[in-house]
């Protein structure tokens, strides 16, 4: 099993896979789509990224979250906090 990070503004593959298997997932829904993941990327104030899990070559996992800061550097610093939108979605669950 391998963990990736992705930022907002990679493309390809790794998207298109991973909106797949948000689409395909009996819990998943927009919050877990890369539309709304490269929307958060062109805000102000936020950057999103995804975690997806892998076994072997299959993806299993993923994780959209969102770092929200406030403007202004004092502000900006004491605001980040980081969203996790729709939940995780895994493949199985094992435990």
């Amino acid at each position: 099993m391998f963990v990736t990070k992705t930022d907002w503004s990679l493309e390809g593959e790794i998207l298109r896979i991973t909106d797949s298997f948000v689409r395909n997932h009996e819990y998943g829904n927009i919050f877990q789509s890369t539309g709304l993941f490269k929307f958060h990327g062109k805000v102000t104030n936020r950057d999103p990224f995804v975690i997806t899990v892998y076994e072997q070559e299959d993806l299993v996992g993923t994780l959209f979250s969102v770092i929200q800061k406030e403007a202004g550097l004092l502000r900006r610093y004491f605001s980040r906090r980081c969203i996790v939108e729709g939940g995780c979605k895994l493949c199985h669950f094992p435990y």
